[in-house]
């Protein structure tokens, strides 16, 4: 593939639209659209993307995490490179995710989501529904209105959620039948469900021609940032590989300077003793200072410049001059978009402004005509993340408050504005930025058991519920009572990997329920801690499933009792496998004579695997397992076969 201009020239934002260009078919979803980009001093950034594309559309499939602090042109260099990519061969398919910021976590597979949805404009939604064929279900739970969606789906089994990681690495190997670009913007505002998919991905994909792109912002990983580990982890794939785009050199920013403002006066000072040529020189001297090398900074200085005056000394005070310069009701309009995030559907704005459909229309138009904000299909993006961030920044306590207030009002009053999950989790975070603890708490509640694949994003509204426990009337009349609140907390914390914290809540479970919980209830709690122990290798396990199997009637055979009894010896044949053997047999037993056949074959298969790993009896380990595969009846229990 030959390679493409390196620069696009005509000057505009060093990062374009989040959105799409309708008039423009041959523009990549998310990076080709709005104004044009000035792309400078990155030849050898653009020449390695080059080398990397090229090696994995020869079906050696790659992934570029490209680094980088805010405003430096992560996206600018991204959207060069597709854009020549394309240029090159329009048989080129891009797909495109964004990460989303919510009240410093990211959006539940908000990047996932974005994917799933450009592949759907790809193929159609009913022929991306016939190509997931059994992993549809899944699908629709993170996008509803493809409208396949199974009730009966759990997703907070580990079945369904490999379904779900499967279905999308099918679907993109299917997109990878011709050359395919998959781009990931904003890892570091990643949820953790995101990043496990991307993970997945990363490792999954290959022999297609797949090129995996991937950018993050190196200035927001501090010491305890949770994308640090993944990068660690993810950077010892042989096929990923990293480019840092640094600050420009001084030469670089005054080719920047000078591409940016083609036949525009730039002034300095009201010195009309100097030259034009003294003046331009002076302005890119302190510009080059001024801007640290960073792109974006270096552009929005040099429009500054050109309403004269004194330059702004700092990022911030260069974006509120800019802001300044549109309408009241435009920056009215602005403050509110950034309440919503970077990004905001039509129909959410338009529903929290109360406005009506003409003066909304003039104010967007206003802001997408001064280049702050950039419309896609269905929405407005902030031209740059920082944009938005200032904006927020700048806001009162007061608006903070009636802003999002405002947004959760809206969500309530309009259901059908976004998908059920997607909802109750903005409504959770606008009520919580609210102050209004009681409407946090009940979306919290609602958003913690509606996060079927984000076992993180539960674990964290179960947090935030629970930190709400205590300061909100009735609680128990919304989430029920807290001893069971506690266990399905406890749950996501286990499902989301952290043992450590899911132990600390079955123990707080424990405490609350105190003597007045009935034996099964004390018995499954202390089972469980006896996994969650086991997990993190603690001591005394074996004594805990002794002392949940005391609490259980034993007179009477139940098939409760029998999963205890099956618990324990699969925890023995992981430490004491000679004794594992009789206690499975009791579990064989008690398991017939309840009438359950999945835990009798659970059981066997504990029986058989022990006596199979001991070489006890070559004749009984083998009859084992094959009976307790014949017994098998959930899905659970016939995967082991």
């Amino acid at each position: 593939m030959n390679p493409g201009p390196t620069v696009v020239s005509q000057a505009g934002t060093l990062d374009p639209s989040p959105g799409r260009r309708d008039d423009d078919p041959a523009a990549a979803p998310g990076l080709v659209s709005g104004a044009a980009t000035v792309i400078v001093g990155r030849e050898a950034e653009l020449a390695r993307l080059r080398t990397l594309r090229d090696a994995a559309f020869a079906a050696r499939p790659g992934t570029v995490l490209i680094a980088g602090e805010a405003g430096v042109g992560k996206t600018s260099v991204t959207s060069a490179f597709v854009a020549e990519t394309l240029a090159a061969d329009p048989r080129v398919r891009i797909v495109r995710g964004e990460c989303v910021p919510l009240g410093g976590d990211g959006l539940p597979y908000a990047p996932v989501v974005g994917l799933l949805r450009d592949l759907a404009d790809l193929f159609g939604e009913r022929e991306l529904l016939r190509r997931a064929g059994a992993g549809a279900p899944e699908l629709s739970w993170l996008i509803p209105e493809f409208g396949a969606t199974d009730r009966t789906v759990d997703g907070t089994r580990p079945e369904n959620r490999l379904r779900l990681f499967e279905t999308i690495l099918r679907l993109v190997e299917d997109a990878a039948r011709q050359p395919l670009i998959i781009v990931v913007e904003d890892l570091h505002w990643a949820d953790e469900s995101s990043r496990h998919v991307i993970d997945f991905l990363v490792r999954a994909v290959t022999g297609v021609p797949v090129l995996i792109m991937i950018s993050y912002r190196i200035d927001e990983l501090t010491r305890r940032h949770p994308l640090r580990p993944f990068l660690a982890e993810i950077g010892r794939v042989p096929a990923v590989q990293r480019i840092e785009i640094g600050p420009l050199t001084d030469s670089a920013v005054e080719e920047l300077i000078m591409a940016s403002a083609p036949g525009h006066a730039l002034r300095s000072s009201h010195d009309q003793q100097k030259s034009h040529d003294q003046q331009r020189s002076e302005l890119i001297k302190r510009v080059a200072s001024a801007g640290g090398g960073i792109p974006y900074f270096v552009v929005e200085l040099v429009r500054a410049s050109r309403s004269g005056g004194e330059l702004p000394e700092t990022l911030r005070d260069t974006l509120l001059l800019r802001i300044s310069r549109v309408g009241a009701d435009c920056q009215r309009l602005l403050r509110l978009m950034a309440v919503g995030g970077n990004r905001v559907e039509h129909d959410v704005i338009a529903t929290v402004a109360g406005l009506q459909a003409i003066d909304l229309e003039r104010v967007l138009r206003e802001a997408i005509e001064a280049n702050l904000l950039v419309p896609d299909k269905s929405g407005y993006g902030f031209r740059h993340a920082l944009m938005r961030e200032v904006l927020h920044d700048d806001l009162l306590p007061g608006e903070v408050t009636r802003l999002h207030r405002a947004y959760a009002s809206a969500l309530e009053e309009q259901p059908d504005l976004m998908p059920d999950s997607v909802r109750a989790v903005q409504l959770a975070h606008h009520w919580y930025a609210a102050r209004d603890n009681q409407a946090a708490f009940c979306w919290s509640v609602e958003a913690a058991r509606l996060q079927r694949y984000g076992y993180a994003e539960a674990l964290r509204h179960y947090e935030r519920a629970l930190a709400l426990w205590e300061v909100v009337p009735e609680p128990e009349s919304v989430a029920g009572p807290l001893p069971e609140f506690l266990d399905e907390a406890s749950m996501a914390a286990n499902d989301a990997g952290d043992g450590d914290r899911s132990l600390a809540l079955l123990n707080e479970a424990l405490r609350v329920a105190g003597p007045d919980a009935g034996p099964e209830a004390t018995a499954l709690r202390l089972a469980r801690k006896a996994r969650r122990m086991l997990n993190l290798l603690q001591p005394g396990v074996l004594d805990l499933m002794d002392q949940a199997i005391s609490l259980v009637p034993s007179d009477q055979p139940s098939a409760f009792l029998a999963r205890l009894q099956d618990y324990r010896a699969s925890i023995q044949l992981l430490l004491d496998k000679p004794k594992a053997i009789a206690s499975a047999r009791v579990a064989i037993e008690t398991a017939a004579a309840a009438g359950d056949p999945d835990i009798e074959s659970s059981a066997r298969n504990t029986l058989g695997c022990t006596l199979a790993t001991l070489g006890i009896d070559p004749d009984e380990g083998p009859a084992q397992l094959g009976r307790a595969g014949e017994l098998a009846i959930t899905d659970m229990t016939r995967t082991r076969y």
